[in-house]
């Protein structure tokens, strides 16, 4: 955020603004890694150990209730990822 807000400062310099918008970028390069490699291992690990151990009909229960404690777009990203797990069990 900091860098961010300093970029956009009008007194700073082109290079500084630059510079400022490279870490911006870095950074936001860096999270996005990170999050690929979270969202790699809940697919790889977490979901087919869940589908092993938790029956299609609970999966399905839980989803519904995440659908209304969380609201539809927030809870798209968790039902996606348990769908298949679902359906190959």
């Amino acid at each position: 955020y900091e860098y961010a807000s300093a970029s956009s400062s009008s007194s700073i310099t082109t290079d500084q603004r630059q510079r400022y918008l490279r870490e911006v970028v870095r950074l936001s390069t860096r999270l996005s890694d990170q999050l690929h490699s979270m969202r790699n291992l809940q697919e790889m690990l977490i979901v087919p150990s869940i589908s092993q151990v938790v029956s299609a009909s609970e999966q399905k229960s839980f989803n519904n209730k995440v659908l209304l404690a969380l609201g539809l777009l927030e809870s798209r990203v968790h039902l996606v990822g348990m769908h298949d797990a679902v359906w190959e069990s």
